[in-house]
């Protein structure tokens, strides 16, 4: 049973942003008045005008914050975590570093600057989890990884990497513990969570600037076909309704959806 309320609990966004310049201004206009709070964190990088975009749009919106993490930063999965990182420098620390700005009683809600949400299914769970949320949930919402491919809009044919991850999540803050890195693998440990729950429609879909396959990173275009699933009509008719309109100024706005 949920817990009874004394007043509104704040679900606030939390992202991490690095390099996200084709997807980042979408990802937030996909957003926009679905949270009480959005708190980005950027590290101390050259970085490919993300910043400049999300700096513009914060500045018109109060709920909307920036923090700059002063080291460099190494991307999960990298080979460099099996040599040795500095803690400063891992992904970990750089999350911990964002967990600090969110209050024990908050909902952290992990949204990823290369995805694009579908903001009435969204704003639906937000107001779900902020009304009847139990304290002791991890509630996680799934999406599609999908990609560009030799001009085609796609999915990626894993079917473990469509949605069933379970790495977009709703989570108390005084539930999670810390970020750690085990190998080249960032890791969020909880505590205190008895139970997770999987909201059912999905929610984003996800811009993969590349792809893993039997160990090696391959660029989209490069892919085989066997690791590329068409959309369906359902999933096209989603994708131009509630997607394509914020994709004004991105690459991905010209790439067809069917397969001729």
């Amino acid at each position: 049973m949920a817990h009874a309320l004394s007043e509104k609990e704040k679900v606030s966004a939390f992202l991490r942003v690095k390099d996200e310049i084709k997807t980042i201004e979408a990802c937030l206009n996909s957003i926009d008045g679905v949270f009480d709070r959005i708190v980005i964190i950027h590290s101390n990088e050259k970085d490919d005008g993300s910043v400049a975009v999300m700096k513009k749009w914060c500045a018109q919106r109060s709920e909307c914050e920036i923090h700059e993490y002063p080291h460099k930063v190494i991307p999960s999965h990298d080979k460099q975590y099996r040599q040795g990182v500095s803690y400063e420098n891992t992904l970990a620390a750089y999350n911990n570093f964002g967990l600090t700005f969110f209050e024990p009683e908050e909902w952290v809600v992990k949204i990823d600057a290369d995805q694009v949400y579908i903001k009435d299914r969204l704003t639906e769970y937000v107001n779900f989890v902020r009304t009847q949320g139990e304290d002791n949930v991890k509630y996680f919402f799934i999406g599609y990884n999908s990609f560009a491919w030799n001009n085609y809009f796609v999915k990626y044919a894993a079917p473990q990497m469509n949605g069933k991850t379970g790495d977009s999540y709703f989570v108390k803050r005084k539930n999670i513990d810390t970020f750690k890195h085990a190998g080249v693998y960032e890791l969020i440990k909880l505590q205190n969570i008895k139970k997770t729950v999987e909201f059912e429609k999905p929610v984003w879909f996800h811009f993969m600037k590349s792809l893993k396959s039997r160990g090696n990173i391959q660029e989209n275009d490069r892919v085989p076909k066997e690791m590329v699933v068409f959309l369906s009509e359902e999933e096209k008719d989603l994708f131009q309704e509630s997607i394509l309109p914020y994709l004004k100024n991105s690459p991905y706005r010209g790439l067809k959806l069917e397969n001729d």
